[in-house]
């Protein structure tokens, strides 16, 4: 069994700035060597403000805890996506359910697990043909179907 780490080391910067406010955080970087850079960097900048080089253990975030399917609801349709990817600036998209005709299209990269949980959310979408649906908190509102 490999060993995954709960936390991450992360190298703060602080500077002094007076007995009122005291160190306070002025950067952050992810490596030592990078921190170091940056230190030496806000010594040269700001000599009048004392700094310092300190670390700290956060909890790192598991992705495994994010449910990955993301479900929109939008004007013309309802998009299913992964939240643990990113495409053109979004998420990664799998598949539209159209409000019109209800037909469900799915990308042939989406993944088998999800194509599963995403046919049979739309199935109950697709169940309520020629009913209204909402599409906002506003009030607006689709028939479905048609």
């Amino acid at each position: 069994m490999t060993y995954k780490r709960i936390t991450q080391d992360v190298f703060i910067i602080q500077q002094y700035t007076g007995s009122q406010y005291g160190w306070e955080d002025v950067h952050a970087e992810d490596t030592r060597k990078a921190a170091r850079e940056r230190l030496k960097e806000y010594r040269q900048n700001q000599p009048e403000y004392p700094a310092r080089l300190i670390t700290r253990r956060e909890k790192i975030e598991s992705s495994e805890s994010i449910d990955p399917l993301f479900i929109g609801i939008y004007p013309a349709g309802i998009v299913y996506a992964d939240r643990t990817q990113e495409e053109h600036g979004d998420f990664k998209r799998l598949a539209f359910l159209d409000y019109g005709t209800l037909t469900l299209t799915v990308r042939h990269t989406c993944p088998a697990d999800l194509k599963t949980r995403i046919e049979k959310d739309a199935a109950k979408i697709q169940a309520q043909r020629g009913q209204n649906f909402s599409i906002d908190s506003c009030g607006s509102f689709v028939v479905l179907g048609g």
